[in-house]
């Protein structure tokens, strides 16, 4: 998700959903306590269709939580910046261990939370042709 998109496809398109569930709130009350910790994501890109496209493994540190823009996790290494929906039931605690992610081979060891998505593609639009 870039900076400047609420949508999880460059293209501004997309919806985001966890367990079933479109995520649109922010428990602010508890927001706090998930600053500064470190997060594996693991997300699951699929067509309009719900066939899959691709999976990605991430991780960073939680920088900022916001209604606006969600999530905010930073990679240290690289600084590049990803942002998920804010929905915090949606992390989890991490069992103590290194975690291996498969597109990069980077080991994260002892993560904080783990999450899990699921982003969905739109259908493309019917287009009419007047003749």
């Amino acid at each position: 998700m870039t900076e400047d998109s609420d949508y999880p496809y460059p293209d501004g398109t997309g919806s985001w959903s966890y367990h079933g569930r479109v995520v649109r709130s922010l428990p602010k009350s508890v927001a706090k306590r998930f600053l500064k910790k470190t997060l594996l994501i693991g997300i699951t890109y699929l067509d309009h269709e719900g066939n899959e496209i691709e999976k990605k493994q991430l991780w960073g540190i939680i920088a900022s939580i916001t209604t606006k823009r969600g999530v905010e996790v930073t990679n240290p290494n690289t600084n590049i910046k990803f942002y998920l929906p804010p929905d915090l039931a949606s992390l989890s605690p991490a069992k103590k261990g290194e975690y291996r992610l498969k597109s990069t081979a980077e080991i994260v060891t002892d993560p904080d939370y783990l999450t899990t998505w699921t982003s969905r593609k739109p259908a493309p639009e019917s287009k009419v042709h007047n003749e």
